[in-house]
């Protein structure tokens, strides 16, 4: 408990007059530490007085309070006031809260859900509902989706809370546990070993399932591996901004908006104080770094928000490497840095979409695309299926809409305009492009009047002699890849993440009324 605090913490907290003591709670060894924030002005106190013309003589000071609890040889943390702030990030297990969440929450009475896709620069949704709603009503991609927070009502808990009352219970699990948990010393370690034995004997709701799709990788060669790609990235800061993107870490969620000032300690130099956290900022400090130290350097730095330009007034706070997300693909696999935490789509999960997959394949299709030849790059295939086909190739033609968005509509329009998407490729990354691809097409086309009215525009220049209707919709999308690597697509060939990308591309394309189809381009000898 000491070492997670660190000794060089627990002095300076006792020089602002805080202080600590071993204890015992119901039997079980504890480390409390307590105190109080120096008495201070507020750091907006110059401007309330600038505006209101009043002198509003203010001060503020905060107490804390952190119980540090071992219980049958895990210790357990817990925060009052901002007490929760002393524990360093590194020693939290991200998914503590979350796992409990998805085993005992009511997912018709789910009150906030907070998620983030890989891949979408550091993307954070949120949806919150006072009375809780069912999980199926907020929107998940349960294929894609990593969920940072859950919180629900549930009952039927063995805790102190619910013994008087309705037994209704609210929680909130995303890397800690928000609930109410008994005060006195054995209700607190009965709770604690309820929570444990939950989390280790129960499998997840089945409707909150997707919540545990993605794995911690626990592997040490396969973490050093992944480590060592990510010190690559971070030798220079051009290449850091280019593969890497800011995520908000779930711990600092809630005071993200009110930070004025952010202070970002990574090595031995002096902490560089900066307006917000930006990847430039990060990249910038990692890269100095001595090479086979960054990775660490970022996993010891410390990020801390500030409500105030001065930095006097703290916020919550997280080591550096938590702030970054990152993809990295490995053969077939593939990993997601989120949280600090390497992860991978659970294999299980990623065979459970071999049913839709399968019938994606199944039965002849209308189209028929010609052989690939070895050697040839995309556009020198597309260039001759489109002259063998009479189908019209508008492979990097994009289209402009408002908002500065762009998208490519298809790379062939086939003869029922169905949008037929093509790539090649020897792992899950351009898989998982081809299908990405064609649901943002599909989407733009389906929800947009502007893009209908320039995909009618840009049939109409490089269709030859098709035309497309203004308020054309598309009806079906034709996914059609080529295994550079020797494959036959099948679903027991897919790459585990593209199978999780393939599905879920496919299901809310289908929910848009769309059809989908995935066939196969075979390959010959030059």
């Amino acid at each position: 408990m000491f070492e997670a605090l660190g000794d060089e913490r627990i002095d300076k907290l006792i020089e602002r007059g805080a202080d600590y003591s071993n204890t015992e709670v119901a039997g079980c060894p504890a480390l409390v530490v307590f105190g109080q924030g120096d008495e201070c002005k507020p750091s907006w106190l110059n401007n309330a007085r600038k505006t209101t013309g009043l002198p509003l003589d203010l001060t503020t000071q905060n107490s804390f309070a952190l119980l540090l609890i071992a219980v049958d040889g895990t210790v357990y943390g817990l925060g009052y006031g901002t007490g929760y702030h002393l524990i360093p990030s590194e020693y939290k297990d991200a998914r503590f809260g979350l796992s409990f969440a998805a085993r005992v929450a009511d997912p018709e009475r789910v009150r906030d859900l907070v998620r983030r896709r890989p891949g979408q620069r550091g993307r954070v949704d949120g949806t919150w509902a006072a009375g809780g709603i069912p999980v199926w009503l907020i929107g998940v991609d349960q294929q894609s989706d990593v969920i940072d927070r859950l919180g629900a009502t549930t009952t039927g808990l063995d805790l102190t809370a619910s013994r008087n009352g309705s037994g209704d219970i609210r929680i909130q699990g995303g890397i800690g546990l928000r609930a109410r948990f008994g005060v006195a010393p054995e209700d607190l370690v009965h709770d604690i070993r309820t929570i444990a034995a939950i989390i280790n004997e129960k499998a997840p709701i089945a409707e909150l399932a997707f919540v545990d799709h993605m794995a911690v990788v626990n592997d040490t060669t396969r973490r050093e591996w992944l480590d060592a790609n990510l010190e690559s990235i971070l030798s220079s800061t051009e290449t850091a901004c280019r593969d890497l993107a800011i995520a908000i870490p779930e711990e600092c969620l809630d005071d993200y908006h009110q930070a004025r000032s952010t202070e970002i300690r990574i090595g031995s130099a002096p902490a560089k104080p900066v307006t917000e956290v930006t990847m430039e900022a990060i990249a910038t400090r990692a890269s100095v770094q001595k090479e086979g130290t960054r990775v660490a350097s970022l996993r010891k730095g410390r990020i801390q928000l500030y409500t105030d330009q001065l930095q006097r007034d703290r916020l919550s706070h997280s080591n550096a490497l938590k702030w970054i997300e990152a993809t990295v693909s490995l053969d077939e696999r593939r990993y997601h840095l989120l949280d600090g935490e390497w992860l991978e789509f659970d294999g299980a999960y990623a065979d459970s979409q071999d049913g839709l997959i399968e019938e994606l394949l199944a039965g002849s299709s209308d189209i028929e695309l010609p052989a690939w030849k070895d050697g040839w790059k995309e556009e020198d295939y597309l260039h001759f299926a489109a002259i063998r086909t009479q189908m019209p190739c508008l492979d990097r033609k994009l289209i402009s809409i408002s908002g500065g968005r762009k998208f490519e509509a298809c790379d062939l329009l086939g003869p029922d305009n169905e949008l037929i998407h093509v790539k090649q490729g020897g792992s899950s990354k351009p898989l998982s492009h081809l299908f990405n691809q064609g649901l943002v097409s599909a989407a733009e086309l389906q929800h947009s009047s502007e893009a209908r009215k320039k995909f009618s525009e840009l049939v109409q220049v490089h269709g030859n002699g098709r035309a497309i209707p203004l308020d054309f919709v598309p009806s079906k999308v034709v996914y059609a890849f080529r295994c550079t690597d020797g494959r036959t697509l099948s679903a027991s060939t897919l790459y585990p993440f593209s199978k999780v990308t393939l599905g879920s591309s496919a299901r809310r394309l289908r929910d848009m009324g769309i059809e989908v189809k995935l066939i196969g381009i075979d390959t010959v000898a030059e």
